[in-house]
């Protein structure tokens, strides 16, 4: 008996080492906001500071770049990988964010600039999970059955993934912020 992997989610997970501290500091500088069309309380940059454009994140975001297009070639993509949006998110005690996408972008990343093991995990929903009309009753979880994947959010982990994959952030249980750096990118 043959079996095939057909639709493989891929997540790239990486670390990336960087000197946080210095971002940090540049974060106490910069206005956040809460997104008026979440129902949760988590604060983001996302309207009120450009990324992109602050010299303190340029290295950063050109690493992850690179990360992002080595990524990109697992597709077979063969153009010119380009960050389209980038923003910071905090995230203080018991706030969280529901599951969503990035539209009108390829790729998406999640950069923990700040984090620790109860700041609370991302969490990413198979394509699958929004269509299965008819459940398997199962006698024990497999990877094959498997909904949702978690990943434990550390500083300086790097998550890439295809944009149109759900994903959300469960609640922070620390007395800490958990701060983490989103982008969207797209192949030309």
């Amino acid at each position: 008996m043959d079996i095939h992997e057909i639709f493989p989610t891929l997540i790239y997970e990486t670390t990336i080492k960087q000197n946080n501290f210095k971002l940090e500091n540049v974060l106490q500088n910069i206005p956040f906001d809460v997104y008026d069309n979440w129902n949760c309380d988590m604060k983001t940059t996302f309207h009120t500071h450009d990324i992109i454009k602050d010299e303190s994140f340029q290295n950063l975001l050109n690493v992850i770049t690179k990360k992002v297009s080595q990524f990109s070639k697992t597709f077979g993509a063969s153009g010119n990988v380009r960050i389209v949006s980038a923003w910071i998110n905090k995230s203080s005690n018991g706030s969280y964010q529901e599951y969503h996408i990035h539209p009108d972008s390829h790729f998406s990343v999640a950069y923990y600039l700040k984090a620790d093991s109860n700041s609370g995990n991302i969490v990413f929903r198979s394509h699958e999970a929004n269509s299965d009309m008819f459940t398997i009753p199962l006698t024990e979880m497999k990877p094959a059955s498997y909904k949702t994947c978690a990943f434990i959010p550390i500083t300086g982990k790097l998550l890439i993934f295809r944009s149109n994959l759900q994903h959300m952030v469960e609640k922070n249980y620390t007395n800490d912020d958990r701060i983490s750096l989103s982008a969207n990118f797209v192949v030309e």
